[in-house]
């Protein structure tokens, strides 16, 4: 059905008029110059009275044409405005072969290229450079064709010659590109122009996130520089993509840092084309510089790095959050640098697990935002079954130290090997044998008490005279509760326990157990790891903390895999391959098995889950791995965390979604929008 047009304001006027005369019976409606000399003739009563009246006329004349309006018409996005984007940190490289190892960097080649794949809000993948993909050979030939109408920022037309100088770039180890793990034995061919075959050595079924998370680079830009001189070039900033967005122009600092980027909408775009006319980056060295710009109504919209900035965020933003398939876990070192680690016994791994309370966690250090997790394969998100939820516990703690043969003295764990000769029989004067020396031992570690100090295993005089200075020394806990007034100088029951307790604190032969907990020096994870200490050392373990800044857990822990126990977090993506973080062959770099953990039965099932593309196989596989995995406990798997995005309510369009990676919260800022227009519904 075609509408009629939308009736003009002149017309509108006119219509009314017609209606009123015809209501008031007039043949003519009086003109503005007769209504003049109407009001003189008026009392000053009836001149209130006529424009209060006129007044409510005009009110619900206005709300009954806006409603009416409102009611045929919606509003809808268009083209124009820009928004200013807050980014802690300084871009590097606007590069997709470099970009994967810095999230500043990521965020912008998320906006400047694109993949030959791109993900949507519900987490599936669809074409984006690609027209068509056809997967063949139960998924290790992958055709695609490309659009016809995708061209570079300079107004080149994009090429399957791109696509495959792209990989092999990746691939090259002269490059050093941090994505080259993910693509070696990809073979990449240019059959036409338009199309591209690329050939597996496996099945591998969460190949189409990579072809998203993969941008694609200009070879006609980048194939005469030398490896060596890629990290220097200036297209490293002034990127040539074929993304929604292209850079305008670059503003540096006076240290030669960028601090603006200002991004122009593409207009050769091949997708939808984007609402927003134009992007504007600022780039800041902390959080609180941002948030402070932010205060001054200088920043549209940023990330938070953590829940504990949210009562710093001005009020008058909103705050959106995107679903990551990510967990935070502690990991355990199957192969620490002190192979003596207490952390390498399973009981003690028990241990911890039992009297972690991971509510705590999420409730105090996360602020509520975040659920609590017992798997490191996110059986809710991705559907499959989960294992049992349970509380921390105490009891349970302390028998699976009992199983390894640790006990608590005095709440200090030891191994029962190393705990002193007990004194368990009542000494009086006369006794002999070698609880009696024990008991002289400890007697000596306090002059004051026993300044003689001999050790004879005899029970004499002297060591009576001790025993009594000691029952009146600690008489509280030992002569009051017994109704006694002075000392006996017999060790009875309640003597015999406060010399365990005293002499066991001052005992130096017996070492506490204790490991180092390292965790990156940010937040959440500091104030996490501080919680779990806390929750730990009812244990009687001493657990070190050790922080490390951001820039440096990379080489210094990471790679070398220098730690007992990391707190640290792991990003699993949308198509679930748990084989990089647990496989046995990806124990060193740059595998991400972080703790080192071998197990023929799991490495097994992690090369068939890479295989098998049928959901209902894949989540039995999963069931399968995770028990192994929960039985290890090669880490206590702690909590997720949703990324957190702030921005004005002017910025409209931004849904709630899944994404891989923080970056890709941009791959749908081509829907977001500032102006809108009325059209009819």
């Amino acid at each position: 059905m075609t509408l009629p047009p939308f009736p003009s304001l002149s017309g509108l006027w006119t219509s009314i008029k017609h209606d009123l005369r015809a209501i008031a019976g007039i043949r003519r409606f009086p003109s503005i110059s007769q209504w003049k000399r109407l009001f003189p003739l008026l009392t000053q009563r009836e001149r209130v009275a006529i424009l209060l009246a006129l007044g409510v006329f005009i009110f619900s004349f206005s709300a009954l044409s806006w409603s009416i309006v409102n009611a045929v018409t919606i509003a809808v996005p268009r083209q124009g405005g820009n928004i200013t984007e807050g980014m802690v940190g300084f871009p590097r490289f606007i590069n997709p072969i470099y970009a994967d190892a810095r999230d500043v960097d990521r965020d912008i080649t998320q906006l400047v290229f694109s993949g030959i794949m791109r993900m949507t809000p519900e987490g599936s993948f669809v074409p984006d450079l690609a027209k068509e993909v056809d997967i063949r050979e139960d998924g290790k030939v992958f055709d695609i064709y490309l659009k016809p109408n995708a061209v570079w920022h300079d107004g080149r037309k994009l090429s399957a010659q791109d696509v495959v100088f792209t990989i092999q770039t990746v691939q090259n180890p002269a490059i050093n590109s941090p994505l080259r793990a993910e693509w070696i034995g990809v073979e990449a061919e240019a059959v036409t122009e338009e199309h591209v075959r690329l050939r597996l050595q496996e099945s591998y079924a969460p190949f189409l996130e990579r072809l998203a998370s993969l941008k694609i680079i200009p070879s006609h830009i980048w194939q005469d520089i030398n490896p060596e001189n890629f990290p220097l070039s200036w297209y490293n900033f002034q990127a040539i993509g074929t993304g929604p967005y292209r850079v305008r122009d670059i503003v540096q600092g006076k240290t030669g840092t960028i601090e603006r980027l200002y991004l122009q909408k593409n207009s050769s775009y091949h997708g939808k084309p984007p609402y927003l006319a134009s992007v504007t980056i600022r780039f800041f060295a902390s959080e609180e510089s941002l948030l402070q710009e932010a205060k001054r109504g200088n920043i549209d919209s940023f990330a938070l790095s953590s829940p504990a900035s949210l009562p710093q965020v001005p009020s008058r933003f909103v705050i959106s959050s995107f679903s990551l398939p990510r967990y935070f876990a502690v990991f355990f070192n199957q192969n620490p640098p002190n192979q003596d680690s207490l952390i390498k016994k399973l009981a003690v791994r028990q241990a911890l697990d039992a009297l972690t309370n991971r509510e705590a966690l999420v409730q105090e250090a996360l602020i509520g935002y975040g659920n609590v997790l017992y798997s490191p394969l996110l059986p809710d998100t991705f559907s499959f079954s989960s294992p049992e939820k349970k509380d921390a516990d105490y009891e349970e703690a302390l028998s699976a130290l009992a199983r390894e043969g640790y006990v608590q003295q005095n709440g200090i764990l030891i191994k029962s090997s190393q705990k002193s000769n007990a004194i368990t029989s009542i000494l009086r004067r006369g006794s002999q044998g070698s609880e009696v020396r024990t008991l002289q031992e400890c007697l000596a570690k306090q002059p004051d008490i026993y300044p003689d100090g001999t050790i004879s295993g005899i029970f004499g005089p002297t060591t009576e005279q001790a025993v009594i200075a000691f029952q009146e020394k600690y008489r509280n806990e030992i002569l009051v509760p017994s109704n006694l007034s002075e000392g006996t100088g017999e060790v009875g029951t309640s003597t015999r326990e406060k010399l365990e307790e005293v002499c066991s604190q001052t005992d130096k032969s017996l070492p506490k157990l204790s490991f180092t907990l390292t965790t990156v020096d940010r937040s959440p994870l500091k104030e996490v790891a501080q919680l779990l200490v806390s929750q730990w050392e009812r244990l009687g373990i001493d657990v070190i903390l050790q922080f490390i800044p951001a820039s440096e857990i990379s080489n210094k822990v990471l790679k070398p895999r220098a730690f007992e126990a990391l707190l640290f977090g792991n990003l699993l993506g949308i198509i679930p391959d748990p084989f990089p973080f647990w496989h046995s062959s990806q124990r060193h770099d740059p595998g991400r098995n972080l703790s080192q953990y071998e197990s023929r039965e799991a490495d097994r099932l992690l090369e068939t889950l890479r295989k098998e593309s049928n959901e209902e196989k894949r989540r039995e596989i999963l069931e399968d791995l995770q028990d192994i995995l929960l039985k290890d406990l090669p880490a206590i798997v702690l909590h997720d965390l949703d990324y957190l995005y702030a921005h004005t309510p002017q910025i409209k369009g931004i849904q709630h979604a899944i994404i891989s990676v923080p970056s890709q919260r941009f791959s749908f800022l081509p829907d977001w929008y500032i102006k809108t227009k009325r059209t009819w519904k």
